[in-house]
C-alpha cells in the first residue's frame, strides 16, 4: 500500500504525460506480484470488489463523527476518500501497511458487517496517505489524470514492448494479471488468446482542427458520414472469425463490400464512401450536414491499419459547426477532486420574455475554460452570491457565458422546456451586459436545426 499511495500521489502532482509514463513504467517494474497487477486493474478496468463503500463508511465515521458534520466536511471537501482519509484518528503502528492483494482478499467476500469491520481494520493499520489509497483503490476512481490507455502504454515502455502487443490480448486476461507481467518479465511466452471470442479494442478518430489541414492531401483520405450512434461488435469462436486483421482501409473497406453484397443482411445499411476531389468541395459538403441531421464526417486515410485507440493521423473527425448562444449564469456548484475548492459546475439559462426579465435554464456545464478562468469564475461567484443550497450558490444576474452545444431537444425537467445536448463553455462575456443575453425563443429557433 505503501507504494501505491506513493504513485497516487505522485500521479496527482504529476502535469506532464511523460512524467506520469515515467511514474507508472517505474513502478510497475519495482513492485512485485501481485500487487502491481492489482494497481494496474485499478487504473484499467477496476478491480473485481464491489461493497457499498459510502454507506459502510458513514457507519464507521459515525462511530467517532457526528454524521451532520461529517456529511459537511465531505460536502466541502469534495472527496469522499480524502474526507475520511483526513478525519480517521491515527493510531500507533501496529505493522506494516496492508498490501494491496490484503485488501482485495479482505473486502472480496463476507457480509456487509464482515466487510465493514475488515475495512475498520485496513483504515486502523494505515497512515493518512495510505488511507486515502486504499479508499481509491477499493472505491474504483484514482481519478490521477490517468486513462486506461495511457496505464498500458506505460506498461509497454516499462518493458520495452509495442503497447499494440498489450492491446491485442489485454481482453482475454484478468487481474492481476500474472501471466501478462511473466511476459513482459521474460519468463513465459505471450499469452494466447486462441478459441477464445475477446473483445477487440476499437479504433478512435481525433477532432480534426484548423491546423491539422495544411499536412492532408484530398487523395490519401475516403470520406463517410458520421453517425451519431453506438458501436457493437460481434466475436466469434467457432471458425475463428476475425474482424481486426493489419490491412489498409481500402483492403478492409473492399472486403466489407463484397460481404455486404453476398449476404445482403435485413434491416442493414453499408455507409457509402462519399466522392469528392478536394477538400473545398467536401466543405460544402459538411456545411449541409446539420440540416441533414447527420454529426458530421469521418476522414479516414486509405492506408492505415485498423489501430486499437486513439492514434492521431489514421482517421479523423469532422463534427459539424455547434451552436452558440449567449446565456446568463444562474446557479454554481463546487467540483470535485482537484475542483473541490472552486465552484465549477454552471448552470445559465436565458431570459423568457422582454417583460418578465425571467431567467430559465438551458444546460449545465463544466468544461471549455482554463485553470485561470476557473479561479476568475470562481472569485466573481464568491462575490455575487445572493443565496445559498447546501454546495449549490444562486448569483445575481450579471455574467454572460457563451455556450456552444450540439443541439437542443426539448425537456420536461428544464423551466424553459428545453435542454442543451453536450454544452460546453466556449467564452466568458466579461464585456457584454446580462440584458443582451439570448432570449428563449432564440432557444427554441434551434429546434429545427437539430
Amino acid at each position: 500500500m505503501q507504494a501505491y499511495a506513493a504513485l497516487l500521489e505522485a500521479l496527482g502532482l504529476a502535469q506532464s504525460r511523460n512524467r506520469k509514463l515515467a511514474l507508472l513504467a517505474e513502478y510497475f517494474r519495482s513492485v512485485p506480484d501481485p500487487d502491481r497487477g492489482w494497481a494496474l486493474a485499478s487504473l484499467t478496468d477496476g478491480v473485481p470488489v464491489r461493497v457499498p463503500l459510502r454507506r459502510m463508511l458513514g457507519d464507521l465515521v459515525a462511530g467517532f463523527m457526528d454524521p451532520e458534520l461529517y456529511r459537511m466536511s465531505r460536502d466541502y471537501v469534495g472527496d469522499t476518500a480524502e474526507t475520511v482519509a483526513l478525519l480517521w484518528p491515527d493510531l500507533p503502528q501496529a505493522g506494516p501497511a496492508p498490501r494491496l492483494a490484503d485488501v482485495v482478499l479482505a473486502m472480496g467476500h463476507g457480509t456487509a458487517g464482515e466487510r465493514t469491520q475488515r475495512l475498520k481494520a485496513l483504515l486502523d493499520a494505515s497512515t493518512a496517505t495510505e488511507r486515502w489509497a486504499l479508499l481509491k483503490f477499493i472505491g474504483g476512481a484514482p481519478r490521477v489524470g490517468v486513462s486506461a490507455r495511457l496505464a498500458r502504454t506505460a506498461l509497454a515502455a516499462g518493458f520495452d514492448h509495442d503497447v499494440d502487443e498489450i492491446e491485442q490480448v489485454w481482453h482475454a486476461l484478468t487481474p492481476p494479471y500474472l501471466d501478462l507481467f511473466a511476459w513482459l518479465d521474460g519468463r513465459a511466452p505471450r499469452p494466447s488468446t486462441e478459441g477464445r471470442a475477446i473483445f477487440r479494442p476499437v479504433m478512435l478518430a481525433h477532432p480534426i482542427e484548423d491546423a491539422d489541414w495544411a499536412g492532408l492531401s484530398p487523395h490519401e483520405f475516403a470520406a463517410e458520414w458520421k453517425w451519431d450512434g453506438i458501436r457493437i461488435q460481434i466475436a466469434a469462436q467457432s471458425g475463428e472469425l476475425r474482424i481486426f486483421r493489419q490491412l489498409p482501409f481500402d483492403a478492409r473497406r473492399a472486403r466489407l463490400e463484397a460481404w455486404f453484397v453476398r449476404h445482403a443482411p435485413e434491416r442493414t445499411d453499408l455507409s457509402p464512401l462519399i466522392r469528392f476531389e478536394t477538400f473545398d468541395a467536401l466543405r460544402t459538403l459538411w456545411g449541409g450536414a446539420r440540416d441533414d441531421g447527420i454529426e458530421g464526417l469521418m476522414l479516414k486515410r486509405r492506408d492505415s491499419a485498423y489501430i486499437a485507440g486513439r492514434v492521431k493521423g489514421g482517421w479523423w473527425k469532422w463534427k459539424r459547426a455547434p451552436m452558440t448562444l449567449d446565456c446568463v449564469l444562474m446557479y454554481a456548484q463546487r467540483g470535485s477532486g482537484k475542483r473541490s475548492s472552486f465552484y465549477s459546475d454552471y448552470t445559465f439559462g436565458v431570459w423568457r420574455d422582454d417583460d418578465a426579465r425571467e431567467l430559465v435554464p438551458v444546460g449545465k456545464a463544466y468544461s471549455g475554460f482554463t485553470d485561470d478562468e476557473l479561479r476568475q469564475l470562481d472569485r466573481w461567484i464568491r462575490a455575487n452570491t445572493v443565496d445559498a443550497f447546501g454546495p449549490v450558490r444562486a448569483v445575481s444576474p450579471g455574467l454572460v457565458l457563451e455556450v456552444e452545444f450540439d443541439a437542443v431537444q426539448r425537456s420536461s425537467r428544464h423551466k424553459s422546456g428545453l435542454a442543451m445536448r453536450f454544452p460546453r463553455i466556449h467564452r466568458i462575456r466579461w464585456d457584454k451586459p446580462a440584458a443582451e443575453a439570448d432570449r428563449l425563443a432564440a432557444a427554441f429557433a434551434l429546434l429545427g436545426r437539430s
